[in-house]
């Protein structure tokens, strides 16, 4: 089964800007995926095009304190 709705991870300039897609992830069947966001991480999910089946996405915060 072929999914559409890549998780894309892209890049900034120096002024912390937005650029290009670095990375792009394939969603696969019971893939987690999980990276740091902070000031200058940005990312974008691809509209989803797959009718036959559901996905579900979690979306969690953490804070890490040093």
């Amino acid at each position: 089964m072929a999914w559409v709705g890549h998780l894309d991870l892209i890049g900034s300039n120096d002024q912390k800007q937005p650029t290009t897609v670095v990375k792009s992830i394939l969603p696969e069947w019971n893939q987690f995926a999980f990276f740091p966001v902070g000031e200058t991480s940005y990312h974008q999910v691809r509209e989803v095009q797959c009718t036959s089946m559901s996905r579900l996405v979690i979306f969690m915060v953490s804070r890490i304190e040093n």
